[in-house]
């Protein structure tokens, strides 16, 4: 009974044309309500997906911020523990300039010792000429009385010719003695500090040493752990992405696994690379 502008005018109303498609239908009440129903509920369902994947976005980008912001403090990190490597490096190799430059003096202390030992010996020598000079006087009625008992030790073309010196007097020798046996006690002390001393070096540059490469292996442990930490950020970054490019929708069903771990096959490639 309806004209055909009223057909068109009632085909522009949403809801008349839906009235209209349900009448053509020749459905029944009860098949109406139905299919409402189950519009209903799939319109339920619907919006409940909707908000999950709103969620699901909003966790994404929370979950990349926070990824972004980890990787550039896990660089900022790499890069003051590449610095204070650097720094431990120099000194590391300033202790070994240091190690040389006193080993150099050391040498140069040995060379003194050596010297100091000759010139020790020396006065061993001279100390057995005085005690030659103290027979040849004793010999030569330079001291009251006469000692038969002391046998003459030598003549004096035999001093002549060893290059003994003489004296004319026992106050004389005396004197000689007494100034070679002071400088004896001082080589003495002499060679007591110079092996004090280098015992001491040594011992405190080898426990610089030990305590530098301490600190420079801890260092170096850090910067591969945090190298590590930062490779494993960018590539996990990258697992994310490729599943949200090549499968968006996977990648938003999916949300509790990606909480947890992302993707055991991922994982394992991960693993894989960071090996």
């Amino acid at each position: 009974t309806l004209t055909d502008d009223e057909l068109r005018l009632i085909e522009t109303d949403p809801n008349s044309a839906s009235i209209l498609a349900i009448y053509r239908s020749s459905k029944s009440l009860f098949d109406i309500l139905v299919d409402y129903a189950l519009l209903q509920k799939q319109n339920e369902t619907l919006t409940n997906l909707k908000e999950k994947i709103d969620s699901q976005r909003r966790y994404n980008e929370n979950l990349l911020h926070q990824t972004q912001s980890e990787s550039q403090q896990l660089k900022i990190q790499n890069e003051r523990l590449q610095f204070l490597a650097d720094n431990r490096q120099h000194d590391y190799e300033q202790a070994i300039r240091d190690k040389q430059t006193l080993f150099k003096e050391k040498i140069e202390l040995d060379r003194q010792l050596q010297q100091k030992i000759r010139d020790y010996d020396d006065c061993l020598d001279d100390r057995n000429n005085m005690r030659t000079q103290i027979f040849h006087l004793l010999e030569n009625g330079n001291v009251k009385g006469h000692l038969h008992s002391l046998s003459s030790m030598m003549d004096n073309e035999v001093l002549v010719r060893q290059g003994v010196v003489t004296f004319n007097s026992v106050e004389e020798l005396y004197e000689q003695y007494m100034k070679t046996l002071a400088d004896i006690r001082e080589t003495d002390r002499f060679i007591n500090e110079l092996e004090e001393q280098h015992t001491k070096e040594m011992n405190e540059i080898t426990q610089r040493e030990c305590v530098l490469k301490e600190n420079f292996e801890q260092l170096r442990v850090k910067l591969d752990q945090a190298s590590t930490d930062y490779n494993i950020q960018s590539l996990a970054k990258q697992v994310l992405d490729r599943e949200h490019f090549h499968n968006p929708k996977a990648a938003i069903m999916n949300t509790i696994h990606m909480q947890t771990d992302i993707n055991l096959n991922d994982f394992k490639h991960v693993e894989d690379n960071v090996k």
